[in-house]
């Protein structure tokens, strides 16, 4: 079948470090992709590697999934990250919070998968918590539910124009 991946990670500390570990989660990743995986196999193997390498304070939150553009199912595990939202047309909200554990805090750890059918029309929004916790001149925090409340309301925009505006 004809598929698309997509992802989204996060990972511990700043600078050179976090650098050096999101390069690192990116080419383990990446090899297992290449190795047609499942997400909650592709998550697990991920992890092993990811804890074998890095030090014992050091992990990442990723969300992984798998388009198969024919059938228009989407496979996917979070590792921990910010829960992704699918956005039905009708407005109701499915968040995707199937998966697991922050990778590389524990050596064996079986992450879970789910399948989702994506429907004509339906939007999903992947997102960090650095849309989420970004704050306002008073030191208000964005949050996800005002995230989601928002692309709701707005639905019915192109992706660009969402993306812009929720930067704005």
């Amino acid at each position: 079948p004809s598929c698309m991946c997509v992802c989204l990670g996060d990972v511990s500390g700043k600078g050179i470090p976090a650098a050096l570990l999101m390069s690192n989660l990116q080419a383990t990743l990446r090899g297992q992709v290449l190795q047609d995986r499942t997400p909650h196999s592709c998550i697990g193997k991920s992890n092993l590697l990811l804890f074998k390498s890095t030090d014992m304070d050091k992990f990442a939150t990723l969300f992984y999934g798998v388009l198969n553009t024919e059938t228009h199912e989407f496979h996917y595990c979070n590792a921990g990250h910010n829960y992704p939202f699918l956005i039905r047309t009708n407005g109701e909200t499915v968040r995707l919070d199937i998966g697991g554990l922050v990778l590389g805090a524990l050596e064996d750890f079986s992450f879970e998968e789910s399948t989702i059918q994506f429907m004509p029309g339906d939007l999903l929004v992947i997102f960090s918590d650095g849309i989420s916790e970004a704050t306002n001149s008073s030191d208000d925090m964005y949050g996800e539910e005002r995230l989601e409340r928002f692309v709701v309301e707005n639905r019915d925009r192109s992706p660009a124009d969402i993306i812009e505006a929720i930067l704005d």
